[in-house]
């Protein structure tokens, strides 16, 4: 897990440069904290899909999703959605595309200070979540491919709007729409 750790806060160091290495860090702690006890509540052995639905630590998700938050600056409804991502995924209930998309746009335009890319980039988090379902080398390689462009687009427009600030420091308008 602490291999998990480390790879998520590398990740965030570079998506979140306006936190601190410890936020960071704290951030990937609660992150797989959260992956390891959804992970549990699916996986719970003799539980019909409405148990697991239904299941309180679903609770435990969400208050781990709203710290997680508000170290990295995003707002609470992001808690929200991602918990409901999760939890209807994990049934296989397609409710779980809507809340994914709008899980991606908060955590996007915090980055990114606009919802230029949402659709795009929680397209992709679509695609990379059905290349996991599938569990296959082919879908594995291909959610690496579609993982790879998702991270290539956030980091060039935040390249990008760095070269603009730096080239003409007065106030910018939000990543996507110089």
């Amino acid at each position: 897990m602490e291999s998990a750790v480390e790879a998520f806060y590398r990740v965030y160091l570079q998506l979140f440069n306006d936190i601190s290495p410890l936020r960071a860090h704290r951030a990937a702690e609660l992150y797989v904290d959260v992956l390891v006890k959804q992970d549990e509540i699916e996986n719970h052995p003799r539980h019909s899909r409405d148990q697991i639905l239904a299941n309180p630590n679903w609770d435990e998700v969400k208050s781990i999703f709203l710290e997680f938050s508000r170290t990295l600056g995003l707002p609470e409804a992001y808690a929200e959605e991602t918990t409901n991502y999760y939890r209807y995924h994990g049934v296989g209930d397609r409710r779980y595309i809507n809340h994914c998309l709008e899980s991606d746009r908060i955590f996007t335009r915090r980055i990114l200070g606009s919802d230029y890319w949402s659709k795009i980039l929680g397209s992709l988090l679509l695609i990379m979540t059905e290349c996991h379902d599938k569990h296959d080398s082919i879908a594995l390689e291909a959610g690496v491919q579609f993982a790879t462009k998702y991270f290539e687009i956030i980091l060039k427009e935040k390249a990008e709007w760095a070269r603009l600030a730096l080239a003409s420091p007065r106030s910018l308008p939000p990543i996507g729409q110089q």
